[in-house]
């Protein structure tokens, strides 16, 4: 995987997944840009879930920057490059 991500840990049970979904699309929008692909991962296998009493999940959303925002990103690159002017 390559690009822009943001990151949140979630608590609960995996049917609250269409929340968290929606959570996460909000906020790479908040942050001016697209949302992508989002992901879930859950931090612990079952069994030390049931035994930590915790079920975290981690959620991973794409940010892709706006069209505008790339061009004027790579512009910014282009002046500041001291090996290649």
């Amino acid at each position: 995987m390559n690009g822009d991500f943001l990151t949140k840990v979630f608590e609960g049970p995996f049917s609250q997944a269409r929340e968290w979904h929606q959570a996460m699309q909000q906020m790479v929008l908040t942050r001016k840009a697209k949302p992508g692909e989002v992901y879930f991962f859950y931090t612990t296998c079952p069994k030390c879930a049931k035994a930590y009493g915790k079920n975290y999940v981690v959620g991973v959303a794409a940010a892709k920057a706006s069209e505008a925002r790339q061009v004027k990103a790579e512009r910014r690159l282009r002046t500041t490059c001291r090996v290649h002017p």
